[in-house]
């Protein structure tokens, strides 16, 4: 079916961040010979819209980026970009939006606009936000975003919204001490590595938040010296996590703390940087009324589950929040899809065949939508 081959062109070629012309490329070649309207709210971002002549717009949302890992699936449309690819399901996102597009092509009588965005750096959490403040979603009335697997990790399985996105921050933090050779005056010098070592032992000590729930981890540390010199650098770079901003503002203010005291405590300065920011956000309960009902006039599915926590982020939080404090309806549906390791790992790939199922649904929710206007 041409969604799966959607899918397997987009697998080939997995583009980081903001840095997708391969990707854009492709999604281009699709759309241009549509009757939609092309633009890019920001770079790195494609926006597709349907202007059936009315009011307000619905829209579909799908994340494009892949990640830095080595693809090892054995898959024979595997990743052609070594060091990079699809490990999340962000190429089956993006080929159930473009097959969408291709059937809004042929409908002459919609009682809404349509909006497709294929959205950059979802990874890092820094696309959503600068589309919404470049208005990629003023005037949307119902927003659906989508992602494969998940909490419904089985094929056949459908979760029609999902609430209690963690709010989150990536920040980095530069130390800076003073060098001396390690073995003739190691009292001169003043360790960075020390200092950041001393910093990550602490931030995963941090006491969790008792009102709800909360993370950290750090994923990366640098140093760059010789085993004879005692390092005047170091660098690494965490994130915290909370079920609201309240919670995650605690973390953030522990850890910057706990990155002064261990700065100080070994005689170096600290730099605390915050990179990224995403929201916590919850499924609007009248769109997620409308999914399931959808999904269960379909008779398609083995399971629907209304609702599940997600206990992750992700920058769709964003624009959920932009279009309901707007006054309209975001929900975040989970696809069902048989997996044979987890997200964000060399192996992942997914079961396929749900793409059909999936395109299915967002066709028929975009019909549905349309012919529910919320007031």
């Amino acid at each position: 079916m041409q969604v799966i081959e959607y899918r397997r062109a987009l697998h080939r070629i997995p583009e980081l961040d903001r840095d997708l012309p391969e990707t854009l490329a492709y999604l281009r070649s699709v759309l241009e010979p549509l009757g939609c309207a092309l633009f890019s709210p920001i770079p790195g971002a494609l926006c597709a819209f349907f202007d059936f002549g009315k009011a307000d717009a619905i829209a579909f949302r799908s994340d494009a980026d892949a990640l830095p890992i080595q693809e090892q699936t054995g898959l024979p449309f595997a990743s052609t970009h070594p060091g990079k690819m699809h490990a999340c399901g962000h190429d089956g996102h993006m080929s159930m939006v473009l097959d969408l597009a291709v059937w809004l092509d042929s409908q002459n009588d919609l009682k809404h606009n349509v909006l497709l965005i294929f959205q950059p750096a979802e990874e890092e959490g820094e696309g959503a936000p600068g589309m919404v403040a470049a208005g990629a979603v003023d005037g949307v009335r119902a927003l659906f975003g989508l992602h494969l697997s998940m909490q419904a990790s089985r094929s056949g399985d459908l979760v029609c919204g999902t609430d209690k996105f963690l709010a989150t921050t990536n920040f980095e933090v530069f130390f800076t001490g003073q060098s001396a050779h390690a073995g003739l005056a190691p009292h001169e010098g003043r360790n960075a590595l020390l200092a950041a070592c001393t910093a990550v032992t602490n931030l995963l000590a941090i006491a969790r938040h008792g009102q709800g729930a909360s993370r950290i981890n750090v994923g990366e540390m640098h140093v760059n010296e010789t085993p004879n010199i005692i390092p005047a650098k170091a660098w690494l770079r965490g994130e915290t996590r909370g079920e609201n901003g309240d919670i995650n503002g605690y973390m953030l203010a522990e850890a910057r703390r706990v990155v002064d005291g261990a700065a100080r405590m070994h005689g170096c300065r600290s730099r605390f940087l915050c990179q990224s920011h995403c929201p916590g956000a919850m499924s609007s309960p009248e769109l997620v009324d409308l999914v399931e009902r959808t999904a269960r006039d379909m008779g398609s599915f083995r399971e629907v589950r209304r609702k599940a926590d997600f206990w992750a982020s992700e920058d769709f939080g964003w624009f959920m929040n932009k279009v309901q404090e707007d006054g309209g309806l975001a929900a975040y549906l989970q696809l069902g899809a048989d997996r044979p390791d987890g997200h964000h790992t060399s192996h992942f790939t997914f079961d396929e065949s749900v793409l059909p199922r999936g395109l299915e649904l967002l066709a028929r929710l975009a019909v549905a939508a349309l012919a529910r206007r919320p007031d």
